[in-house]
């Protein structure tokens, strides 16, 4: 039972991780490092379900595998840094896709309240984001590496047989999904699956959006 509770939280936290890491590392241009790495890093998925919004997410993302590895990645790279503009910074276009914000998605004309919620639970759980990020604390990619953070904490806690540590952490985890990231991340996801230019970010979409609902499930446990 536990080697199956361990396998499960590192498989969550590396999934968070890559979240993480998709969305707060720069895309550089001209470049094709961040292209290349997360063509490589795709083989990670192959354990994912081949079905429902896995599948799809899947298939957009192995066509784009199969484009980078005999394609012009720099090329590429600029498209990608073009598309997640787009998407995380939005346009002025009446249609664009509201960036991932939690206060915009949640309380639009109350966004400093809205952050200073998230900055708190973020306190509350000890928890500091990296210094070397400069976002606000309610955009997705930060909520993703706290999850991250959260999931870290928890296998410790279990590996060393902590019961009341891991029983708390396990419900800050809950709580932090159920009252923030679950409240307004999918509907970004489908916003994304919309608008998404590459491959790339709609298979991404796709993949997050499943995801989630997996996260969802585990909060009803």
């Amino acid at each position: 039972m536990k080697e199956q509770m361990l396998t499960v939280v590192e498989s969550r936290r590396s999934v968070y991780n890559l979240l993480a890491e998709l969305f707060l590392n720069p895309i550089p241009t001209p470049g094709s490092e961040y292209a290349q790495k997360f063509s490589e890093a795709l083989g990670d998925l192959a354990r994912l379900p081949d079905q429902g919004d896995y599948g799809e997410g899947l298939r957009l993302l192995n066509n784009f595998k199969t484009v980078a590895n005999c394609g012009d990645l720099e090329n590429i790279q600029k498209n990608l840094a073009v598309d997640r503009t787009k998407l995380c910074r939005g346009t002025a276009k009446k249609d664009a896709v509201i960036p991932p914000y939690e206060a915009l998605y949640l309380s639009p004309e109350k966004e400093v309240d809205q952050l200073l919620a998230i900055v708190q639970f973020y306190q509350k759980a000890g928890l500091k984001v990296s210094a070397g990020h400069f976002e606000r604390m309610d955009y997705i990619g930060i909520e993703f590496a706290f999850m991250a953070e959260l999931c870290t904490k928890e296998r410790l806690a279990l590996d060393s047989e902590q019961k009341e540590k891991f029983e708390s952490v396990l419900a800050l985890e809950k709580e932090f999904l159920n009252q923030h990231l679950l409240k307004w991340a999918l509907d970004y996801c489908g916003q994304v699956i919309v608008h998404a230019e590459t491959e790339f970010f709609r298979g991404f979409g796709y993949l997050i959006r499943a995801f989630l609902y997996e996260e969802k499930e585990f909060c009803e446990q």
